[in-house]
């Protein structure tokens, strides 16, 4: 699908969302964020899903809005969600939205991956 705003791509069992346009603003755009995004948490498995910022220099507040819904949807479903690359000048809008309490955010994607393909630690 040409026209998703999201790419996606597999390392190894994490699933990577990239975006394609580098401001995520047209309410069309982020209703098929939305859809996207949630089809991928709903997935069997749980999934894995590092969603990158790297292309990212502005976001609306409905997009972020559409991340406290995939937020909830993962808590709901066992999905593991992180986020990686952030700008530096994107992270004052996620403290704002309190998005970086909710979700792990990484540095690098390389990271993020490690992370959600590492087993889990014993005892917790």
């Amino acid at each position: 699908m040409s026209d998703s705003p999201l790419l996606t791509s597999k390392v190894g069992s994490v699933t990577v969302v990239r975006f394609s346009e580098n401001a995520v603003l047209d309410t069309l755009v982020v209703e098929q964020m939305r859809t996207s995004l949630l089809a991928l948490v709903d997935a069997p498995g749980p999934p894995k899903i590092v969603i990158e910022f790297q292309n990212v220099d502005f976001i609306s507040s409905a997009a972020l809005g559409v991340f406290a819904i995939v937020f909830r949807r993962a808590a709901q479903t066992s999905a593991q969600v992180v986020f990686s690359q952030i700008r530096p000048e994107l992270m004052p809008v996620f403290s704002l939205t309190s998005l970086n309490r909710m979700f792990r955010i990484f540095e690098s994607t390389p990271q993020a991956t490690a992370f959600l393909e590492a087993p889990p630690a014993a005892g917790g």
